[in-house]
């Protein structure tokens, strides 16, 4: 089983260089980055192990980076780190009020998270059930764009109540993995031509 997570469709060469610093990239870089397997307390090796190269992402406009889903439970385990809230924040086109209700968590604890910590060796993780809900919106955010081919109209579908969600927004629906299954099969319906 794998876990898809699409960087961008059919970019043209020359906007890959800008795609560079976008927040996406960015949060797919703090996704596979932090994360060579090992286990707890075991020190980083100074390359990364195979396993993580695979997960890599492909330069951007080159298709889909994936997880195995052994990888993705590795990275929901072990804790996404915090500062992944504000690239998610950009590419999901929310605010802290907004984003806060998505992961299960009220504004205080998100505003806490997303004050930068500095002078800590390790970057401050988020903990398992929040990053698999980081995972999860991440996962759908980026097959939206893949269905919809454009960011804005990805995220303008995620913000828009759905009457196949009984009145919720995709992303509201998301927040449980029950309700981002359903998300899932109506942009794979809208793919292939079904009706949602």
């Amino acid at each position: 089983m794998w876990c898809n997570f699409s960087m961008t469709r059919k970019t043209p060469p020359t906007a890959a260089a800008a795609d560079a610093g976008s927040p996406r990239r960015e949060l797919w870089d703090l996704l596979t980055t932090h994360y060579p397997p090992g286990g707890a307390g075991q020190p980083r090796p100074a390359s990364r192990p195979a396993a993580v190269k695979a997960a890599e992402p492909a330069p951007p406009g080159e298709g889909r980076l994936q997880f195995s889903a052994r990888m993705a439970h590795w990275i929901a385990r072990h804790g996404v780190p915090a500062q992944a809230l504000e690239p998610l924040q950009a590419i999901l086109d929310v605010g802290r009020t907004e984003l806060a209700p998505l992961l299960g968590m009220d504004r205080a604890t998100v505003r806490r998270y997303l004050v930068p910590h500095t002078g800590e060796d390790e970057p401050l993780l988020l903990p398992p059930h929040t990053s698999e809900t980081v995972l999860r919106l991440a996962e759908l955010e980026a097959l939206a764009q893949e269905t919809f081919e454009t960011g804005d109209g990805a995220r303008k579908w995620l913000k828009t109540p759905h009457p196949m969600l009984d009145g919720e927004t995709p992303l509201q629906a998301a927040s449980t993995s029950y309700g981002a299954q359903r998300v899932r099969e109506i942009l794979v319906a809208i793919t292939h031509g079904g009706v949602a």
